[in-house]
Formats: structure tokens, C-alpha cells, sequence
């Protein structure tokens, strides 16, 4: 590089984990796992959980969000999805 040329680097693209199971996600997760599963932001997740709309625990600076809520609101999303065909 000469001077004054920045090197373009690209980010590592993290891999997302799939679940095919609800015996494979974890009892409690972050919002960035949350925000995976419900295909939204860990931002939106985070915001969610400040509001009270998602039921969370902020331990220390992270929030923590139970397995058993984001299955609820999956399912309640599913249900509503059904009732409207």
C-alpha cells in the first residue's frame, strides 16, 4: 500500500446457528439469539426488553431472555398467521 491507501477489509460474516428443534435452543439467550429466532435486530430486541414488551433480565449490562417467551411469542405469531387465511 502507498501512503494514504486504505486496505478495504471485509468484516467475517458470523455464522448464524439454526435450530431445527426447540430441544436445541438454549434455556436462556442474548438478543442477538432472540433477534435470530424472531427475525428481527438485537437492537429491536434490546429496545423490546427495555419497554417491557419482552419479558427480560438484565444481568449486568446484557439482557437475558427465556426460551419459554420467545417460544410463546413464535407461537402467537403462528396462531395469528393461521387465523388470517
Amino acid at each position: 500500500m502507498k501512503g494514504g491507501e486504505k486496505m478495504n477489509r471485509r468484516k467475517p460474516q458470523q455464522r448464524v446457528q439454526r435450530y431445527y428443534s426447540w430441544n436445541e435452543v438454549p434455556v436462556l439467550m442474548d438478543c442477538v439469539m432472540a433477534g435470530q429466532l424472531l427475525g428481527v435486530t438485537p437492537e429491536s430486541i434490546g429496545k423490546m426488553c427495555r419497554d417491557g414488551t419482552l419479558p427480560a433480565t438484565k444481568l449486568g449490562k446484557y439482557w437475558t431472555i427465556r426460551k419459554s417467551t420467545i417460544q410463546a411469542m413464535v407461537e402467537e405469531e403462528t396462531k395469528e398467521g393461521d387465523d388470517n387465511q
